[in-house]
C-alpha cells in the first residue's frame, strides 16, 4: 500500500506503518523506527518512552510520567516512507484497525497479491475515519472485511486493571482507553479476535 501523504510504500505492497493503530499478522504494522517486528521479521529497538495520549504530550519512562513532544511527520525521513519493504515470505495478513486508512493510494492497494483480511473494531457508522477499512478491503484483489460489534479502537489493548481509568484521567489522559463502547467485556472482544484471526489465516493459507 502506498500512503498518499508522504507516498508510503507498503510491502507487496503491505508492510510496516508508523503509528498504525492495529495488529497485523503475517507481517506486523508498527515496525521500523517505531519499534516492534518489521516485515522482514527482524526485531527493532522498542523506544523506551511509551506515550499515553501523544496529543496531550504525556508519556512514561520506567513508570514515571514525562513530557513528550508531538510527532512531526514532516521531520520523518521521506526515504523510509518510499522504500519498498516487500517480503516474499509474507503470504497472508490480518489487519485490525489499520492506521491512516484514508491515506493509502488506491492503485497500490490493487497491486497487493496476497490475501488481506481487514477487521474493524466497532460497527459501521461508529468506526473512526482514520481506521475504517471497508474500502481498503474492497480495493485489494483478495481482501475480506468484517467488524467486531460492541467494541472501539482501544479494545485491542490489554484489559484495564481496577481503577486504571481513574488513574489515567488524573494524569491528564483524556482518551477513553479503558472503555469499550458496549455491553461486552474486553475479554469477550479479545476472545472473538482470537477466533477470527487464526480462522482468517487458516482460510487464506490453506494449500
Amino acid at each position: 500500500m502506498v500512503e498518499k501523504a508522504g507516498q508510503h510504500r507498503a510491502g507487496d505492497r503491505q508492510e510496516r506503518h508508523p503509528g498504525g493503530g492495529g495488529w497485523a499478522h503475517g507481517g506486523q504494522r508498527g515496525g521500523g523506527r517505531w519499534g516492534g517486528e518489521g516485515p522482514t521479521g527482524r526485531k527493532t529497538e522498542l523506544p523506551k518512552v511509551v506515550a499515553m495520549g501523544m496529543g496531550g504530550g504525556i508519556g512514561y519512562v520506567n513508570e514515571a510520567q514525562v513530557k513528550v513532544g508531538k510527532v512531526d511527520l514532516r521531520a520523518i525521513d521521506k526515504g523510509l516512507f518510499e522504500q519498498s519493504n516487500l517480503d516474499p515470505r509474507i503470504k497472508s495478513a490480518v489487519l485490525v484497525d489499520p492506521g491512516l486508512a484514508q491515506a493509502y493510494d488506491a492503485q497500490s492497494l490493487r497491486d497487493i497479491s496476497v490475501p488481506m483480511s481487514f477487521i474493524n473494531l466497532g460497527s459501521l457508522g461508529t468506526i473512526p475515519p482514520g481506521v475504517i477499512a471497508d474500502d481498503l478491503a474492497s480495493l485489494t484483489p483478495h481482501g475480506a472485511y468484517r467488524t467486531v460489534a460492541d467494541s472501539v479502537h482501544y479494545s485491542f489493548l490489554p484489559e484495564c486493571r481496577e481503577g486504571a481509568a481513574e488513574i489515567l484521567r488524573s494524569s491528564g489522559e483524556d482518551e477513553p482507553i479503558c472503555e469499550d463502547g458496549g455491553a461486552r467485556a474486553r475479554a469477550d472482544i479479545h476472545a472473538e479476535l482470537v477466533r477470527l484471526i487464526p480462522g482468517d489465516l487458516q482460510r487464506t493459507l490453506a494449500p
